[in-house]
């Protein structure tokens, strides 16, 4: 008697795996069963979250919408190169990054 009321209440089986099923971005990244399941843009496929994909993994609190283009609009960096010496020898392998916090146009270092 005893061993037919342990099988009456066995725990679930464990979903390992869950995440293969899954057949939206928004399904694989928002699914909490077990461990967590991550979107392969690359293949549109869902899997576990630590799977291989060389696309970018969409997870849990990710949006699955395509990323906004950050670079679109006006350059961010201004070339500068006359600021600097011509007789620079090329085995010196420095850089150099100024930055016009005001916006005024000048670079106060180069004053």
């Amino acid at each position: 008697a005893a061993a037919a009321a342990l099988l009456l209440y066995a725990p679930a089986p464990a979903a390992a795996g869950h995440c293969y099923a899954l057949g939206t971005c928004e399904a694989c990244s928002t699914d909490m069963r077990g461990s967590p399941c991550g979107w392969c843009k690359s293949t549109s496929r869902c899997g576990m979250s630590w799977d291989a994909c060389t696309g970018g993994m969409v997870v849990a609190g990710m949006s699955c919408e395509a990323p906004v283009n950050l670079g679109a609009g006006e350059p961010f960096f201004t070339a500068v190169a006359d600021f600097m010496p011509h007789d620079n020898p090329a085995q010196y392998n420095y850089g150099v990054a100024v930055t016009d916090w005001d916006g005024d146009g000048a670079f106060p270092i180069c004053d």
